[in-house]
């Protein structure tokens, strides 16, 4: 597939606003692009249940990061109402930053912590300079998937339900380069078709649904919540899950800037690493539902009866390996090496800066590892 090659500053600029308007691009969010709104949470964990006394405020060590309120981050709303931060001797404050806009704050210390996407403007990132290091996974398709290719219902009922009946026909995506460009070029090279089988057409999340509600374009990568909503309301038919085409891909980590990792000799990062790693492990354990859902409608003021639905479903669920290890060397040679031969980055970016594992080991050396496979919610 031919590509053109975009400058990293032009393609963040365009992400922000993308973002803004309907989601982290991660392919994912709804963040409200620089405006920020500050909370931190009180500790409301059962301390009979931790096996360490919660630290009192004065003794916690302040930490601030950055978010999008999307059901994906479930372990990290989780980690503030369930009391894991406290648990750890953190108190975690979060601010609304687009994905993008992120990068540069926390590598320059205005923030600690930020969550990627394997995308352009992660990897230029790193290979601009940044002093950024990916951590832990914060989204793998496991077992499910939070994006489906969706038929618009007026193409559906044409008799287009699968993709190679798309051929001549309009696909959104949401920008250059990006996860759901990765995933088109997936399906054609599987289908034995070419770029020039279809029209692509770059539209922000919620322009691609008004767009598929109307019939204006045929079909789009579309991720929760507005894949539910577009189910519910009749716009679109989903038909091909994202785990079907890359199964096993993760999609980002969360990241930590160069100088809350050597805080107090990397103390600090691993105890909040530690925090995320076992509200994980309890957002995806079926016991816990009432408590993640309430949590997760907390953080993202989302119905509570469309998180039932995606969450009672299991298929779009977000999941995370609850151990937070990523394949870094299945994702520079799939989605990296995709990046590189079309253009929008001149290099990959070294394996340790996308992935630094001896972080997460050292967390696991605090909560121990887990069977990754009985710990998805899928299994239960």
């Amino acid at each position: 597939m031919e590509r053109r090659r975009v400058n990293w500053l032009v393609l963040a600029l365009v992400m922000a606003f993308v973002i803004a308007a309907c989601g982290d691009s991660e392919s994912t969010d709804t963040t409200a692009g620089s405006e920020t709104t500050t909370t931190t949470a009180a500790p409301s964990g059962d301390d009979e249940e931790t096996t360490t006394t919660a630290a009192t405020p004065e003794e916690l060590d302040l930490v601030k990061g950055t978010y999008s309120p999307i059901a994906a981050y479930a372990p990290l709303f989780v980690a503030m109402e369930e009391g894991f931060f406290e648990k750890w001797g953190i108190q975690n404050e979060m601010d609304q930053v687009g994905i993008n806009e992120a990068l540069p704050l926390v590598a320059n210390g205005d923030y600690d912590w930020g969550r990627s996407e394997n995308s352009p403007g992660w990897f230029n990132a790193l290979n601009s300079g940044l002093d950024l290091y990916g951590v832990v996974d914060r989204l793998t398709y496991i077992c499910s998937s939070d994006n489906s290719l969706s038929i618009s219902n007026v193409t559906y009922a044409e008799g287009v339900d699968t993709f190679e009946e798309l051929a001549g026909r309009t696909i959104g995506i949401i920008a250059p380069g990006t996860q759901a460009e990765y995933w088109l070029a997936q399906l054609l090279e599987q289908h034995g078709m070419t770029a020039d089988d279809v029209e692509v057409v770059y539209l922000g999340y919620a322009d691609q649904l008004a767009a598929l509600g109307d019939g204006t374009i045929d079909a789009a990568f579309m991720l929760e919540p507005l894949l539910s909503t577009g189910v519910a309301n009749g716009a679109i038919v989903p038909v091909l899950p994202m785990l079907e085409v890359t199964p096993g891909a993760n999609i980002g980590t969360m990241f930590f800037g160069g100088h809350f990792i050597e805080r107090d000799g990397g103390d600090v990062a691993t105890r909040w690493l530690a925090a995320w790693l076992e509200a994980a492990r309890f957002a995806q354990d079926p016991a816990n539902r009432d408590a993640t859902l309430a949590a997760v409608q907390k953080w993202t003021e989302m119905d509570m009866a469309s998180i039932e639905t995606i969450y009672d479903g299991r298929a779009t669920w977000p999941q995370v390996n609850p151990n937070g290890h990523v394949d870094i060397d299945t994702v520079l040679s799939t989605q990296g090496q995709f990046m590189l031969d079309g253009g929008f980055i001149d290099e990959l970016p070294p394996a340790e800066r996308i992935f630094r594992g001896d972080i997460v080991e050292a967390a696991l050396e605090l909560v121990g590892e887990v069977d990754a496979e009985a710990v998805q919610l899928c299994a239960g």
